[in-house]
């Protein structure tokens, strides 16, 4: 019930963002999402908007994450317990912080032009250099962005024990020596 009334939410909140996003207002027939031109809009719904998929989009979501990477951090360096080795927390800890640095590296790039994006189509920004370096980032920090959906699933595909498990079975030497040793049951 809460998974779902968050979708909801995540979905509601990315509504604007589509709303305003028309294939009408592209200079061709055929558009990415990043070539889609952008309604104008009030300077008061600008701010608003900006403002919205800001905080609901990153600084929310990031704050979160950062959060509980830290909490489960702190739980984690704690001593081991009767159920877990030092092995399984470590391999634990490796994965929330590469999920958090997953998202901060593809999230951030985009959430920092965004607003500069926002006041170059609304003409806020006139400076010819920053004008262009905002309109030439923007297709590149929308693929930063959707580049996490792929890579969340890869991540937690190459760092489970069965997949380090067949590449030793198989020989890889070179991964040998960076992989945590392995106990056996």
């Amino acid at each position: 019930a809460i998974s779902a009334l968050v979708w909801l939410l995540v979905g509601a909140a990315c509504l604007p963002l589509i709303i305003v996003r028309s294939p009408a207002l592209s200079n061709s027939i055929n558009s990415c999402f990043s070539d889609l031109g952008v309604k104008q809009l009030s300077p008061g719904a600008a701010i608003a908007l900006v403002t919205v998929a800001e905080l609901f989009g990153f600084v929310i979501p990031f704050g979160t994450i950062a959060w509980c990477t830290w909490r489960m951090w702190h739980s984690l360096r704690e001593g081991p317990t009767a159920l877990q080795d030092a092995g399984e927390k470590r391999k634990a800890l490796r994965m929330v912080l590469m999920c958090s640095a997953v998202f901060f590296i593809c999230f951030t790039p985009y959430h920092i032009n965004f607003p500069f994006f926002m006041m170059v189509i609304e003409n806020v920004i006139r400076d010819c250099a920053l004008h262009r370096s905002t309109l030439r980032f923007h297709p590149i920090s929308l693929c930063l962005a959707s580049l996490n959906c792929c890579l969340d699933p890869v991540l937690y595909y190459f760092m489970t024990s069965e997949f380090q498990a067949q590449l030793l079975r198989h020989g890889c030497v070179a991964l040998r020596t960076r992989l945590p040793p392995r106990r056996s049951s």
